[in-house]
């Protein structure tokens, strides 16, 4: 869930003379890794060790990698491989250059592709990303450097031998310590150890115009000679606005110019919460603040943010507030 860009290696598959046809007489099934999927390859390469970010399966074959995430990233990748504008935009964003769309047949099944050009000072190639839609969202990406000896149709030939086949479904919350229920349009869920963002859209929203919650862990350092902080309330209007550059926001509007329009105790989610409703202009936020201290390995505030233009904010505040109800700590 992760734009949330985890960082991945690449490894060049060095082939020559390579074929499906060769490939199906020559080769047998390999898993890549952990991953549900499986390819034909030579017998002659090697697998690299596995290699995980975060909790995702992110594994390798020489040139072959695996991106496995929630169900719900399909939404987001599949206007990346299928949309020419968005393709493009997105190529340009991760400092690529778009090349151009394709559609596989891959076992039956019609798999949307994107290739993009990469250049470095380093090594430049071509990035071949394929999208499996299945009860996790699965891309493949195969990063063949220009002086690989393997043509186009030789990589395309290896992603045509790939199946897919995914035993356990990754739920949106797998690598956070807490979970709570989805309302829609809230679908997409970026989480890590710490944290999570969930949005209410599949698309960047550079200006945060459109509803989306940040949750994690806050803590509050008292200095010496400063008075210390006695009651929820007070942590809770010491928090706000919460600092969220470490949660997925670094472009976004200045909330400590909100007006608090609104705060009060609430019983929600883990227990007894502070909430704090403001406004700005045409900005409005929720923040919900609950202090966990000796409950959780963590900081001793936990925080939910949630955010956007007040006439997208309304008609979902009410979601908004159901889903925090539903917050829970993991065990």
């Amino acid at each position: 869930m992760r734009i949330f860009s985890l960082p991945l290696a690449c490894f060049i598959l060095f082939l020559s003379g390579f074929t499906q046809a060769h490939a199906q007489d020559a080769a047998k099934r390999k898993r890549l890794g952990t991953s549900s999927v499986t390819i034909i390859e030579p017998e002659n390469v090697r697998h690299k060790p596995d290699v995980t970010a975060d909790g995702r399966s992110i594994t390798f074959l020489p040139a072959f990698r695996v991106l496995e995430e929630p169900k719900s990233f399909i939404k987001i990748w599949k206007p990346r491989l299928t949309d020419k504008k968005i393709a493009k935009k997105f190529a340009k964003e991760s400092g690529s250059k778009f090349k151009r769309l394709l559609t596989l047949e891959v076992d039956g099944r019609d798999v949307p592709m994107v290739i993009t050009y990469v250049s470095s000072s380093y090594k430049s190639g071509h990035v071949y990303k394929a999208l499996f839609e299945a009860e996790n969202s699965i891309v493949v990406i195969a990063t063949i450097f220009d002086d690989a000896p393997i043509t186009e149709e030789e990589v395309l030939n290896v992603f045509k031998t790939i199946k897919v086949n995914v035993e356990t479904p990754i739920d949106d919350f797998d690598d956070a310590p807490f979970t709570l229920d989805l309302i829609p349009p809230f679908d997409f869920v970026f989480a890590d150890s710490g944290s999570a963002f969930i949005k209410s859209y599949p698309e960047v929203d550079e200006l945060y115009a459109k509803p989306s919650m940040s949750i994690g862990y806050e803590d509050i350092f008292i200095y010496e000679g400063e008075p210390a902080i006695e009651d929820l309330e007070a942590a809770a209007k010491t928090l706000f606005p919460i600092d969220r550059n470490n949660f997925f926001q670094t472009d976004e509007p200045n909330y400590s110019k909100m007006k608090i329009i609104s705060t009060g105790y609430v019983e929600a989610g883990p227990g007894k919460a502070y909430i704090i409703e403001a406004r700005y202009k045409n900005r409005a936020c929720l923040q919900y603040v609950w202090d966990i201290r000796g409950r959780s390995e963590f900081d001793d505030y936990l925080f939910a943010f949630a955010m956007g233009d007040s006439d997208k904010i309304e008609p979902v505040k009410a979601d908004i507030k159901t889903m925090i109800r539903s917050l829970k700590i993991k065990p």
